[in-house]
């Protein structure tokens, strides 16, 4: 037996759905301008970058889908030091960072909840 989880959202193609949403998103950049105008040629960092976002997921049960079996909130904090040469994509490196980094944990927990939940409530 196999199990099938939506990806859209349509709870009668699928044993499970799972729903999300974006609970935070903060970029914030600070800059020492005097580094940048004396050093920043030399290649000395005069910016730092600061990402926090936190999202939540929801996975539901199709064969009960009013509750969800499982809720979990997963969230990144990190910053990224940049200068003139390097590290001028920070925003995207630190997101694609942070993705990398929970999606792994979520993928696992979900998957976890569904062993368990079929253990459970076989067939």
């Amino acid at each position: 037996m196999s199990t099938s989880i939506a990806r859209e959202l349509d709870p009668q193609q699928a044993d499970y759905f799972v729903t999300g949403r974006l609970v935070r998103s903060s970029l914030r950049s600070d800059a020492f301008p005097f580094a940048a105008a004396a050093l920043g040629v030399l290649g000395v960092p005069f910016k730092v970058a600061h990402y926090d976002f936190q999202y939540e997921l929801a996975l539901f049960d199709a064969r009960a889908p009013q509750k969800p079996i499982f809720v979990h909130g997963y969230r990144f904090q990190d910053k990224r030091v940049g200068g003139l040469y390097y590290n001028r994509d920070a925003a995207y490196s630190l997101l694609q960072r942070g993705l990398e980094m929970t999606l792994a944990d979520a993928v696992r927990d979900l998957a976890q909840i569904i062993s368990v939940n079929e253990s459970r409530h076989p067939g």
